[in-house]
């Protein structure tokens, strides 16, 4: 996300806010003062958001580059003081005594090497009420995502489109024009690199919340999910197609 200015930074302020307070019921007055571990945070741009609400961040991120950003981007926007701790680490080396009021892992826990293991760990970071924020990749909806990732490949093979650019546009030529008619929170290119042309994005990657309740501790409930799946039959799907 391009939060180079402060009217991009409260258009994603707003999103998040959608996301959290709205979508899934966790109002923005519990951030404030609350402690969270975020993994795999990037460059920041969402824990930015927590930051705003006066949240206190440890952020685990296991690419140094990535964190030596995050560190330039929350200083730029005058939120660095709100960073307890920064740690270079992928989720199965992380170690802390410490208990949060909320985890986030958002985009990457399909892709452990076991995730149900992955799952269980974030939640022994929790204290007694605390929170765990993930993302799934469920596979109703991502089997249709993945068929347009089989069909771009086969479109590359055939016209020779060798450098990340022409395959870029290639997709463009294929997928902008639906993609043009939904309601979309980011950009096509960050969503073809994200998903068309990402590498790990593949079928063994689908995890969804039946596999996740299989892997939580008994102790662990689900409070909240974006679709809504707590009611089976008045799901609403989030891009207002």
């Amino acid at each position: 996300h391009d939060l180079s200015t402060s009217q991009r930074m409260r258009l994603h302020d707003r999103k998040r806010r959608n996301l959290l307070e709205y979508c899934l019921k966790l109002p923005v007055s519990m951030w404030d003062g609350a402690r969270v571990l975020e993994f795999g945070p990037a460059s920041g741009q969402n824990a930015a958001v927590l930051a705003r609400w006066n949240a206190k961040l440890t952020l685990v991120e296991p690419l140094p580059y990535l964190m030596e950003e995050l560190k330039r981007n929350f200083k730029s926007w005058d939120l660095a003081d709100r960073i307890e701790a920064t740690h270079i680490y992928v989720v199965e080396n992380f170690q802390t005594d410490k208990k949060f009021d909320a985890v986030f892992a958002e985009g990457f826990i399909q892709c452990l090497d076991n995730p149900p293991a992955g799952i269980r760990k974030l939640t022994s970071f929790l204290n007694d009420e605390g929170f765990l924020v993930i993302s799934v990749v469920e596979l109703c909806g991502t089997f249709v995502e993945y068929i347009k990732k089989v069909y771009l490949e086969l479109a590359i093979n055939a016209t020779g489109a060798s450098d990340d650019a022409a395959k870029l546009q290639l997709a463009k030529d294929l997928f902008l024009g639906q993609f043009s008619g939904i309601n979309h929170s980011r950009g096509f290119d960050s969503w073809a690199l994200d998903v068309l042309l990402n590498p790990l994005y593949r079928p063994k990657n689908f995890l969804g919340l039946e596999e996740i309740m299989e892997a939580l501790p008994e102790n662990v409930q689900l409070y909240s999910s974006w679709p809504n799946y707590l009611n089976w039959d008045d799901l609403v799907w989030h891009k207002n197609i």
